[in-house]
C-alpha cells in the first residue's frame, strides 16, 4: 500500500480494552512458574507496548506500577490523542505515547532499552514488511534478560475461519456508507449465505459459532479484527522462526491454566504429549488437540534459569496471593476454555476465606492449615488465577496509592458517560480490576454526593444516559426503581471488594462522612492507614 496505513483498516477507531496478560507482575509470575528469572520489578524498569490502541492498558499499568517507565505507540493519531488525554487527566508522569509506525519508533534516539516489550494481536494484522519492523525493534531495543509477549491469530484453529473472513471482506468492498453500517450489512449477508444449507458452515462449526457471535460483538472490534488488508493466522513454529532473528527463545504460553495440562487435555492426549521431546512439535500437537484460534506466547532474550530451590522459594514463599471475588461467589466447580476442574474441599472452604482476610504465600497457607505439601495449594492457586478469582500480588511502591487514586477518579468521572471506562487500578495487583458500568455510575455518584437514586437519575438524564447493564429505560421512574432494587446488591456484594480501590480513590473524607451518616455503614470505606476488619478484607489488594 502506498499510503501511511500500509493496509491497516482505520475506517473506525479500535475498541478500548484492558488485557491483564500484559501486566509486568503477571508476566513475571508466568516466568517463575516456568523456571526463569524475571526482570526485577521492585527496582526501576522499562516497558513498551507496540500497537497500544487507545492506550487504556498502558495507562492502567503505568498507574499501578510507578516504578516502571512505560512507552507505547499506535500509528493512529486519534488513538494516541485519547491515550494522552487519559494520562494527562490522571497526571501520570511515567507514561509516554507516540503515533509512530514501528519502523519510526525503532529509529528514535530518545528511547531506552526495554525490560518488557508486548504486542497484542498485531502480528496477524500487519504486512510482512511491518512484521519485520517489529523484529528489528525487538533486536535493537530489548535488553538481555528482557521479556516479549506476543499474541496472534493461531493455526490450525483459524484455518476454518479463513472462508468466513474472505466472504465478509469481499462483500464489504461492494458497499458504500460508513464503516459500522457496512460491517452490519456484511454480517447480515454472510448470515443469509450460512442459512442456505451452506456446506462450508456445516463442515466448519468453528466458523458458524464465530458468525453467531457477531450478533452481540462490538462492530468496531469486528472491523479491526477481520477487515484489514492483511489477516494472517500463524502456526506457532512460524512465530518462533520469525522471532529467532531477534535472539528470542520461547518459554511458555502466557495463559496460567496451561501450566497444568490436566485441565486442558484428556489422559489419552496427555500420554501422547509425554512422548514428545521436541518443544516446537509439542506446541503444534497441543494446538491441534485444542484447535487453538489464538495464542499468547512468552519469549525471553537470554533469561537465566532458576535453580529448583530458587524457583520453589519464589513460588511458595516470596509470592503472595489475594482474593479478587467474594468467597460466596466462587463455585467449587469451574469451566475453563478447554476443560473443567473442581477445587478441593479444603481449598474452597478454608484457603479462600484466608485469602479473603489478607494475602498469603503458599508457605503461610501451609503453616495455617498444617499442610506439609505446598504443591497441593500451588496447583489449586494457579487454577484459581485462571478463573480470575485469585491473583498474585506484587510489592507496592510508595507512589502507587497516589497514582492509582488519580486514575481511578478519572475512570469514575468518565465511566458514567462512557461504559468502555470500566477498569479500576489495584496497586497490590499491579494491574486493573474490571467493573460494570452500573458500579462506575454508583461510585461516581457517591464521590459527588449524589448517591440518592432520584438525584442520580436526574443527572444521568441530563447527560442523555438512558440505561445501564444493557437495559434501556422508558421513564425516569422506571430507572429509579431499578437503581433502588440494585443498590442493596451493590452495597453488600460489590462495595466490600471495591472500597479499598474506589472509595479511597474517588471519595474524599468529607464525602465519606456525609455518605456514612446517610447510609449508616461504619465500615463502608477504607482509607490509607485506616484498617477495618470485614467479612471480605481485600484491603491490601488496593492499599498497602
Amino acid at each position: 500500500m502506498a499510503d501511511w496505513t500500509d493496509g491497516y483498516n482505520l475506517d473506525v477507531e479500535y475498541t478500548k480494552g484492558f488485557y491483564r496478560e500484559l501486566a509486568p507482575g503477571y508476566l513475571c509470575y508466568i516466568m517463575t512458574t516456568q523456571g526463569y528469572e524475571a526482570p526485577d520489578i521492585t527496582q526501576p524498569y522499562t516497558y513498551c507496548e507496540l500497537g497500544c490502541g487507545h492506550g487504556y492498558t498502558t495507562n492502567i499499568l503505568a498507574a499501578a506500577n510507578p516504578l516502571g517507565e512505560f512507552y507505547a505507540t499506535d500509528f493512529e493519531p486519534a488513538h494516541i490523542a485519547n491515550a494522552k488525554s487519559l494520562a494527562r487527566d490522571a497526571q501520570l508522569k511515567n507514561v509516554h505515547f507516540f503515533d509512530d509506525s514501528f519502523a519510526e519508533l525503532g529509529q528514535r534516539d530518545d528511547l531506552p532499552q526495554f525490560d518488557f516489550i508486548v504486542f497484542h494481536g498485531i502480528l496477524s494484522w500487519v504486512s510482512p514488511a511491518v512484521q519485520q519492523d517489529i523484529v528489528q525493534f525487538l533486536k535493537r531495543r530489548l535488553k538481555v534478560g528482557g521479556v516479549v509477549y506476543a499474541s496472534y491469530n493461531a493455526m490450525p484453529g483459524c484455518g476454518s475461519l479463513l472462508g468466513l473472513r474472505a466472504l465478509l471482506k469481499a462483500h464489504i468492498q461492494t458497499l458504500g456508507g460508513n464503516a459500522v453500517d457496512r460491517i452490519d450489512a456484511a454480517v447480515q449477508f454472510v448470515q443469509q449465505v450460512a442459512a442456505q444449507n451452506s456446506a462450508y458452515f456445516q463442515q466448519h462449526p468453528t466458523a458458524k459459532a464465530r458468525l453467531d457471535s457477531f450478533e452481540t460483538a462490538n462492530k468496531h472490534y469486528l472491523s479491526h479484527e477481520y477487515l484489514h488488508e492483511y489477516w494472517q493466522p500463524f502456526f506457532h513454529h512460524e512465530i518462533v522462526s520469525m522471532l529467532t532473528a531477534a535472539k528470542l527463545k520461547f518459554i511458555s504460553v502466557a495463559e496460567i491454566d496451561a501450566v497444568f495440562e490436566s485441565c486442558c487435555f484428556t489422559p489419552e492426549q496427555h500420554a501422547i504429549l509425554q512422548t514428545i521431546t521436541d518443544p516446537i512439535l509439542l506446541e503444534q500437537v497441543k494446538d491441534t488437540f485444542l484447535n487453538r484460534t489464538f495464542r499468547r506466547d512468552l519469549f525471553v532474550r537470554g533469561a537465566r534459569k532458576l535453580t529448583h530451590v530458587e524457583q520453589r522459594v519464589r513460588l511458595f514463599e516470596s509470592t503472595r496471593f489475594t482474593l479478587t471475588k467474594p468467597v460466596a461467589h466462587i463455585p467449587a466447580e469451574h469451566g475453563l476454555a478447554n476443560g473443567s476442574f473442581t477445587f478441593s474441599e479444603i481449598f474452597h472452604s478454608q484457603v479462600l476465606p484466608l485469602l479473603a482476610q489478607q494475602p498469603h504465600s503458599i508457605a503461610e497457607l501451609c503453616v495455617a492449615l498444617s499442610e506439609p505439601n505446598p504443591n497441593v495449594f500451588y496447583q489449586q492457586l494457579v487454577l484459581a488465577i485462571a478463573t480470575q478469582c485469585v491473583y498474585p500480588t506484587i510489592p507496592v511502591s510508595g507512589d502507587a496509592v497516589e497514582t492509582c487514586r488519580a486514575l481511578n477518579r478519572v475512570t469514575a468521572e468518565r465511566g458514567i458517560l462512557d461504559p468502555s471506562y470500566c477498569i479500576l487500578v489495584a496497586p497490590v495487583l499491579g494491574s486493573g480490576f474490571p467493573l460494570d458500568n452500573l458500579s462506575i455510575m454508583l461510585l461516581s455518584a457517591v464521590a459527588k454526593g449524589e448517591f440518592e437514586p432520584a438525584a442520580l437519575v436526574q443527572k444521568l438524564q441530563r447527560f442523555g444516559v438512558t440505561g445501564f447493564l444493557g437495559k434501556v429505560f422508558t421513564s425516569s421512574a422506571e430507572m429509579q426503581l431499578e437503581f433502588e432494587r440494585l443498590w442493596p446488591i451493590f452495597e453488600s456484594e460489590q462495595l466490600p471488594l471495591l472500597r479499598k480501590c474506589t472509595s479511597s480513590s474517588v471519595v474524599s473524607s468529607k464525602q465519606y462522612s456525609r455518605f456514612n451518616k446517610k447510609r449508616n455503614i461504619l465500615t463502608l470505606f477504607c482509607f490509607p492507614k485506616h484498617r477495618v476488619s470485614t467479612p471480605l478484607n481485600a484491603l491490601s489488594m488496593f492499599w498497602k
